[in-house]
């Protein structure tokens, strides 16, 4: 697949999940980790519901407005770019140089079957973490400076 065009595809399927949120449930999304952090919870909310009111098909385009929007908040806040593998996936390049490879829609598909144990938002602050844009202590405590949080989108700023 071209990736030119899978980015479009991902980017305009991610505008549509955040104008459906803001039209149905009154927040207003974008690809920082609170916003991933709010799908997290919506999908944990409502996901068994989901499985018994809507059809195959619905679900289906939801796991994938989901993934694109999941993937489009790693490609900005991690500095990524889609590839084709197999199957869509965000290309990022750690601080560090190395290369990491995610499937976001794989990801929320699992969110959507297995639950909190699957977490979206826990997948993102990972990915963070793999690529160095977040530090964890010895014990496990994020470490990381106000304009690091804020690029990452910890912090909301009003406009």
């Amino acid at each position: 697949m071209d990736t030119a065009l899978l980015s479009q595809q991902a980017q305009y399927s991610a505008e549509l999940f955040v104008q459906m949120l803001l039209d149905d449930e009154g927040v207003d999304l974008d690809s920082g980790a609170w916003s991933v952090g709010w799908v997290d919870d919506f999908i944990e909310a409502n996901r068994e519901s989901w499985h018994q009111t809507l059809s195959a098909e619905q679900l289906e385009r939801l796991r994938n407005l989901c993934g694109a929007f999941l993937g489009e908040s790693l490609r900005e806040r991690l500095d990524g770019k889609w590839i084709w593998t197999n199957q869509p996936a965000v290309e990022m390049t750690g601080t560090d140089g190395a290369v990491h490879v995610a499937f976001p829609f794989t990801k929320v598909a699992k969110h959507f079957a297995n639950g909190e144990a699957d977490s979206i938002y826990n997948f993102f602050i990972g990915m963070a973490v793999l690529t160095g844009r977040m530090s964890v202590d010895e014990d496990g405590v994020a470490r990381m400076t106000q304009s690091e949080a804020e690029a990452l989108g910890f912090r909301r700023t009003e406009e």
